[in-house]
């Protein structure tokens, strides 16, 4: 699916993912952004600005755990052995920085090793940056030779 933007309006043009239940998935969520953008993205008033903000907030965690899934899911399928490592395959494709890259690709890390915290996650009990804090200490090299290897579930 491409997108543009058009006079600040998200223009969709169909998904091309080959899992066409996917697809739909994903244009109905590119569509459902459109509606928001042409509605306008204005509060009612002072309480709804907090109902606004935490319900965009959760759909933007929504995606940024999709993008983990994602990730996860062409480690384990490793359809990228042919070209590299996965994140040089994402970085490139998705036209994303060295850190946009490999954010989601720790986090995947992370929640395959402990499980717990991939469920807390995919709740929304933790948040995106919380969730990366906590990967970018579970892939430190010397968390992982330092001995102390309890997750933060197990203590």
């Amino acid at each position: 699916m491409s997108l543009s933007y058009t006079n600040r309006t998200l223009v969709r043009m169909g998904s091309r993912v080959a899992n066409r239940e996917i697809g739909v998935a994903i244009e109905q969520i590119v569509a459902g952004f459109a509606a928001l953008q042409s509605a306008g993205i204005e509060p009612a008033n002072a309480r709804d600005s907090i109902t606004l903000i935490q319900e965009v907030e959760q759909v933007r965690r929504l995606a940024d755990h999709a993008a983990v899934e994602v990730m996860s899911a062409i480690e384990e399928c490793r359809f990228h052995l042919g070209d590299g490592h996965s994140t040089a395959i994402v970085r490139h494709h998705a036209k994303l920085s060295n850190g946009e890259a490999a954010a989601p690709d720790r986090v995947a890390r992370l929640t395959d090793t402990c499980p717990d915290i991939g469920m807390a996650y995919r709740s929304g009990a933790l948040g995106t940056d919380q969730i990366r804090s906590l990967s970018l200490v579970h892939a430190n090299p010397r968390r992982q030779t330092s001995g102390h290897t309890k997750t933060a579930t197990s203590a």
